[in-house]
């Protein structure tokens, strides 16, 4: 099997494919971008949780064996 391919098409096709695939590129960056937002705040988010299960504990005086 051949490692290449090539397509016959006119000179607009080849606009219309080179333009998806630039829209495609587009909302792949764009949700990569979202995807690193939202883990930074579950991060923010975990944190805040520890810290508050933290002061449960200290504030009911629980004892954990973690």
């Amino acid at each position: 099997m051949s490692d290449t391919m090539t397509l016959d098409m006119t000179a607009a096709e080849a606009g219309q494919v080179q333009e998806l695939a630039e829209r495609c590129l587009t909302a792949i960056r764009e949700s990569n971008e979202r995807a690193r937002q939202s883990e930074g705040e579950l991060t923010e988010l975990q944190a805040d949780t520890r810290a508050l299960l933290q002061q449960l504990r200290t504030t009911l005086d629980v004892e954990t064996t973690r």
